[in-house]
């Protein structure tokens, strides 16, 4: 069992780790003296789990952290790049080969990489680690392949199995295969010890799996059920007639066969048919998935608990505990094994088409509910399941499901937006228009959705390709819904390219006609108002700027979203800092930043942060300026945003000029460095860390806030937490969070202790 992510980037440790003292001295020096470092070994002899150990000792020689990339659930070569940005929360949004951001990114940082898992990815690990590594001196990787990458620099690094015991060894505490066995299992029997009775048994046990971690794990939960002498007495029978004392590669990959086959056969026939169907899963998943996808008349629904939980205790499915729930995983070894078996009982395009199924709808219902509350909550459900969403979109594109594959990846537009990386979720788009077959009503939700990316990433020709070719076909359906979208795209585009008359025609044209349609979509006004207030300031109008802002921030507000609420937020400050209301601006852009705080993106985030850069600048605050920009350009000039970048080109521009003439050069470069190697999070604190903030305006009246938020107003000056008032006012947390952020926001607050000091303030002392 484990639980969620250490510091840095790796994921913790549950179970202890036995042994491999020498390994570990070894791995770490060759970190400290080669730069790509590859353990290599068979399936189940611990690369992994040394490799993680090892990052984890040598992390503070890296100042920029420790970063995991697991391969193990992808097929295509093309998506290691993805992978790798994933890791390290690199979003970018431009038509730019995804290796050359990279290697932008990571250029002047101090950093190590884990690639884990490369067997089957070997040439294309191979390519982007020398990349990588050519780019960026201060870069070390440490990658797990069942074999070498064969890459420039490599170190090979063999894995072996751990030490083994005869059978009439006196010292079996000394070997560490007998103390990682003896610790799984007094983890599945506390009461089982290490006795002059059991001490062959536990021997024969250690050496006829010829001390591979893997085969050993699978072996200890056995002891719920069996002997240790029972358990010895099988494996010695079964393993003999492997042939496998020859201690080379191929004889302990059949022992691990022969270890996880045995395991298989203890299984009962609904649980090998769950472990069958669960290898269908990549990375994490949960019981809700396990359900739907493997369920049916021979699994059925009520018993599924139950038949995970079995396989929890035989080791085969590991349980891991994160903050919002329980997640489950797979060991790579042990789910190829029940991919093969899928295959023997032929349930494998069926389960696929099941799990294609289940994780569409997820993706719709996420489509459905993204404008409101629950959005930051279906941001990290979606991350959660970026894996399985590509296995999904990889099977359907094997099976040619055109129809399944482009509903998917346009339902998931808003998360690759927002998320990242838009080139991952354009070539998803782009790879399925490419399948025939697909209903003309998907095809066009896809080549609009492709447009839309496009123009995020700059690449004017693309999104004017893709749009036309939607228009085209919109029209022949009668489709004016998406006609509408389509014009509003356009506009967006116009406005991203700086022709602010054009974009203002398209998008009051989209406005009025999507009033026309009387089309149930909260949002689409708020986009196209967003757009409007940019292409107004553009063209030096902030007054109609300031009004389509404000309009959003009512709307956002009523039905509790927090991402467009940002964008409001920020682009109304643009809007004032142009009227020359620099404070108002200041503490718009702080609420912008407030926001996005918990989930912030780089998009949103990074235009508060640039527009409180010029206001550092404009306040005499050049250090403060440098950093922000800094930081701006970690947020959205490396991640590419080159869209919503253009529309600020020329005032960053006088901006950096202020701050680098009041600095000098050098002065100026080292602040700028602090903000670049600043985490999104880390931004957000700085940012809101305004030393230079005017003192508080005078109290607002208290019928700015509803009764519900005065409600909960009182609650928090009582000192009660946000669990707590959600208990007594019988509502769910996440509706607390709400209030209490649109609270902080229409109060200009930035901690509870100031709404607790307000309301003392608002109520009236006690009469005469």
């Amino acid at each position: 069992m484990t639980e969620g992510r250490a510091a840095g980037g790796l994921p913790a440790e549950i179970t202890r780790f036995i042994g491999r003292r020498r390994e570990l001295a070894d791995v770490t020096g060759l970190l400290g003296t080669a730069r790509l470092v590859t353990l290599t070994g068979v399936g189940g002899v611990g690369k992994t789990r040394l490799a993680l150990r090892a990052a984890h000792q040598v992390r503070r020689n890296f100042p920029d952290g420790v970063r995991l990339v697991e391969l193990s659930g992808l097929r295509e070569p093309g998506l290691v790049c993805h992978a790798v940005a994933h890791a390290l929360q690199v979003q970018d949004h431009t038509p730019r080969a995804l290796p050359g951001v990279l290697a932008g990114h990571l250029a002047d940082r101090e950093m190590l990489l884990v690639l884990d898992t490369c067997e089957h990815l070997v040439d294309a690990c191979a390519e982007l680690a020398e990349s990588l590594l050519q780019a960026a001196p201060g870069l070390r990787v440490l990658a797990t392949s069942r074999e070498p990458l064969n890459a420039a620099g490599e170190q090979v690094y063999p894995v072996a199995p751990l030490p083994v015991p005869d059978e009439d060894a006196e010292d079996l505490d000394g070997f560490d295969s007998v103390r990682l066995f003896m610790d799984r299992a007094t983890a599945a029997d506390p009461s089982f010890a290490l006795t002059p009775e059991n001490r062959r048994a536990v021997a024969r046990v250690c050496a006829g799996l010829e001390g591979i971690p893997l085969a050993l794990e699978l072996a200890a939960a056995r002891l719920r059920v069996l002997s240790a002498a029972e358990l010895g007495e099988r494996i010695g029978d079964r393993f003999q007639l492997l042939g496998t004392r020859g201690r080379t590669g191929p004889s302990r990959h059949r022992t691990l066969r022969a270890a996880v086959g045995w395991s298989h056969e203890l299984c009962d026939p609904a649980e090998k048919l769950l472990w069958a169907r669960l290898s269908v899963f990549v990375g994490t998943f949960d019981l809700t998935a396990v359900r739907k996808v493997c369920a049916d008349g021979k699994l059925p629904a009520a018993g599924m608990f139950d038949l995970v939980a079995a396989l929890v205790d035989k080791s085969v499915v590991v349980c891991e505990r994160h903050p919002d729930g329980s997640r489950l995983r797979m060991l790579e070894t042990l789910r190829e094994y029940g991919a093969e078996w899928l295959r023997s009982l032929g349930e494998e395009e069926a389960v696929r088409r099941r799990h294609r199924d289940h994780y569409l709808q997820v993706a719709q219902e996420a489509e459905r509910r993204w404008f409101g509350p629950e959005q930051e909550d279906w941001l990290r459900r979606l991350r959660r399941e970026h894996h399985n969403f590509r296995a999904a979109l990889e099977s359907g594109l094997d099976a040619g499901e055109a129809r399944a594959v482009q509903r998917m990846a346009t339902a998931l537009q808003l998360f690759w937006a927002t998320c990242g990386p838009v080139s991952e979720g354009r070539m998803w788009l782009e790879r399925a228009l490419e399948l025939d077959g697909a209903p003309p009503e998907s095809r066009v939700e896809a080549l609009t959705a492709a447009g839309a990316m496009a123009i995020l990433q700059g690449d004017r020709d693309g999104a004017a390709r893709r749009l036309a070719e939607a228009q085209a076909l919109a029209g022949r359906l009668g489709d004016p819904w998406t006609s509408v979208r389509i014009t509003y795209l356009r506009g967006l585009a116009a406005t991203f390219d700086g022709r602010p008359d054009e974009a203002i025609g398209s998008l009051r044209e989209a406005q009025e006609r999507f009033a026309d349609l009387g089309v149930q979509d909260a949002s689409f006004p708020v986009q196209v108002r967003l757009s409007l207030a940019t292409a107004h300031v553009l063209r030096g109008e902030p007054a109609p700027a300031i009004a389509y802002c404000r309009a959003n921030q009512r709307v956002c507000r009523e039905h509790g979203d927090r991402t467009l609420l940002a964008y409001a937020l920020a682009i109304r400050a643009r809007a004032e800092l142009a009227s020359g209301e620099v404070e108002r601006a200041a503490a718009h852009l702080r609420q912008a930043v407030r926001l996005r705080r918990a989930e912030p993106d780089p998009a949103s985030l990074g235009l508060a942060v640039e527009l409180l850069a010029w206001i550092a600048a404009a306040r005499g605050e050049p250090r403060r300026g440098a950093v922000l920009l800094g930081a701006a350009h970690r947020l959205w000039w490396t991640f590419g945003l080159a869209g919503l970048r253009n529309t600020v080109v020329s005032e960053h521009a006088q901006c950096e000029r202020r701050v680098r003439d009041a600095l000098g050069e050098s002065a100026f470069r080292r602040a700028h460095q602090e903000g670049a190697g600043l985490s999104p999070p880390q931004i957000a604190e700085y940012a809101l860390a305004d030393q230079a903030a005017p003192a508080p305006a005078a109290p607002a009246p208290p019928d700015r806030l509803t009764p519900r938020e005065r409600q909960v107003a009182a609650l928090v000056a009582e000192g009660l937490s946000n669990r707590q008032i959600a208990e007594r006012l019988t509502v769910a947390k996440r509706t607390v969070d709400t209030h209490v952020e649109h609270i902080l926001a229409k109060l200009d607050f930035t901690a509870r202790t100031q709404i607790a000091a307000w309301y003392a303030r608002q109520r009236p002392g006690p009469e005469g």
